[in-house]
């Protein structure tokens, strides 16, 4: 089993990621639903999260950002159909062995170093190796992330919290 967090924006502090109706966004904290939908678990292994929330290992590892909270089964995928914008979709009852291993490859992220700050994470995807999870006007997407663009940096990087914020409800 990964480890259950919450993380929020480096560029809005106050938005967390959430996945809300099969979409990932970042939005403020408001309500119970909003802790459900902003708690995910990181399936990779050996992530550890310093006495400050910082990582201190567990980069370069392959994982799904799954949802921790109900309804369950649910990962975050780049909907290459869409954009490549980040969708929530439910995993754990596909039958077809085709379409569970394309939602596999478009699910599995690796945790890197925060790129605009190490101290914090981005989120490269494992198929599509130039590609972040980005916030681009609170809606999630897979991009790629220029350094001569700081804000691309800055919108690939996120914070993590430990236990997530549905943590009362587990």
């Amino acid at each position: 089993m990964g480890m259950k967090i919450s993380m929020f924006s480096n560029k809005f502090q106050d938005h967390f990621i959430v996945e809300r109706q099969g979409l990932a966004d970042i939005a403020p904290i408001e309500t119970p639903a909003d802790r459900e939908n902003a708690s995910f678990e990181w399936t990779g292994p050996g992530l550890v999260l310093g006495p400050d929330g910082a990582p201190a290992d567990g980069f370069g590892a392959s994982g799904q950002l799954r949802r921790a909270g109900a309804p369950f089964g649910f990962v975050l995928m780049i909907a290459t159909f869409e954009d490549n914008r980040i969708h929530g979709k439910f995993a754990d009852g596909i039958t077809d062995p085709q379409v569970a291993e394309e939602v596999r490859k478009n699910s599995t992220f690796v945790l890197e170093k925060g790129l605009i700050d190490p101290n914090h994470v981005s989120f490269r995807s494992a198929r599509f190796p130039d590609l972040f999870i980005q916030q681009v006007n609170f809606q999630l997407f897979a991009r790629p992330a220029r350094p001569q663009f700081p804000d691309e940096f800055q919108a690939a990087t996120f914070r993590m919290v430990t236990p997530p914020l549905n943590a009362a409800d587990m």
